[in-house]
C-alpha cells in the first residue's frame, strides 16, 4: 500500500505544482487540514475516493490519470 501512496502522491504533488497552486491553497479547497493534505502527497495515507474526485476538479486532471493502475481505498 505504501507504494501505491508513493506513486499517487507524486502525481497530486506534480499536478498541483502545475497549477502553481501551495498545499494550503489545495487543502482549503478541498476543506481538509493541510496536514492530512500532506499526507496525500507524502504518500503517508490515501485520498479518500471523494476526496480523490475534488482534487482531480481542482488540479484540473481524471481521476483516472491521478489513479492509474493503483489499489485505492473506497470510501
Amino acid at each position: 500500500m505504501k507504494k501505491y501512496g508513493r506513486i499517487l502522491g507524486r502525481r497530486i504533488k506534480s499536478q498541483r505544482e502545475k497549477q502553481l497552486l501551495t498545499a494550503t491553497q489545495v487543502a482549503s479547497k478541498i476543506n481538509v487540514d493541510v496536514e492530512t493534505y500532506l499526507k496525500w502527497e507524502n504518500g503517508e495515507e490515501l485520498p479518500p475516493h471523494r476526496q480523490l474526485n475534488r482534487l482531480s476538479t481542482i488540479l484540473r486532471s481524471h481521476t483516472d490519470r491521478l489513479s492509474a493502475g493503483l489499489l485505492l481505498q473506497g470510501n
